[in-house]
């Protein structure tokens, strides 16, 4: 009988043969959205609200969060210049 979480390299296993097999780079940049959209959701309907109860540590938390969300902003716009149109970028990705 299968039980979750038996294997814990699944994902990465799974996404490596999608990652391999998809021909269209346009399905795998939507399942990738989709992937970070679930991620967002949990974070932002299903933990934040829990983490912001309470009077203890709330402006640091909040802080925090706002300093997370300009890392990831600040990383992507700087990685908006890199060129992958390339058949070898020599980045190694």
């Amino acid at each position: 009988m299968y039980k979750p979480y038996d294997n814990p390299y699944e994902g990465i296993i799974i996404s490596g043969i999608v990652s391999a097999s998809v021909a269209d780079e346009w399905v795998l940049i939507g399942l990738e959205s989709v992937g970070a959209g679930a991620v967002f959701y949990v974070a932002s309907f299903e933990m934040l609200p829990e983490a912001f109860q309470g009077e203890s540590w709330k402006m640091t938390k909040y802080v925090l969060t706002l300093f997370g969300i300009a890392i990831i902003a600040i990383l992507q716009i700087f990685h908006e210049d890199h060129d992958h149109d390339s058949i070898n970028c020599g980045e190694g990705h």
